[in-house]
Parts: structure tokens; sequence; C-alpha cells
């Protein structure tokens, strides 16, 4: 199962990313269109069960909003990968 954190500003491109990169493959997972927390990680909850690859599309700018995410049931998104296709996306914006 692959599990993606995008860190990033508003209008930074983040959901242009997965619609380009994730869409056909991963669940967007994004707090405005779950409209609260407590949905949001039912819906994580239910990814990491059925190994269903998914992708949290916020704005997690700060390590204590991705640390929510990172140490979720123990479970750890890889440290220090970057997808480099990525930032020239933000730097556009």
């Amino acid at each position: 199962m692959k599990a993606v954190l995008f860190v990033g500003m508003q209008g930074s491109g983040k959901s242009s990313f997965f619609r380009e990169r994730f869409y056909a493959t991963h669940v967007r997972i994004n707090r405005d269109m779950l409209k609260t927390a407590h949905r949001e990680r039912e819906f994580i909850e239910t990814c990491l069960r059925t190994q269903q690859p998914f992708v949290v599309d916020e704005v997690n700018a700060r390590r204590e909003e991705r640390s929510e995410y990172i140490d979720h049931r123990g479970t750890r998104f890889p440290k220090g990968t970057e997808d480099p296709a990525f930032r020239p996306v933000c730097c556009e914006r």
C-alpha cells in the first residue's frame, strides 16, 4: 500500500498534482471535502485496513499538523521521500 502526504501552501498545486499523478491509482483524502477530522480519520482507517493507496491533500505546513498523519496507528510515511516533479509545479505558482 502506498500513502502520500502532500505539504504545501494553498494554491501551490497540490490538488492539480494529485489529478496529474495519482488520480487513477489513489484515493484523495481532504478534510475540506470530508468536513470533520473524525471523518478524515475514519477514511484513513478504511484505506489502511483495505490496503487502498491514498493521498492526504492538506496544507500540513506545521510539523504538528503532519505528525497527526505520520503517527496514525503507528503507520509511518517514508521519511525524506519527495517527488522532485512536484517542486517545479509549486515554484511556478
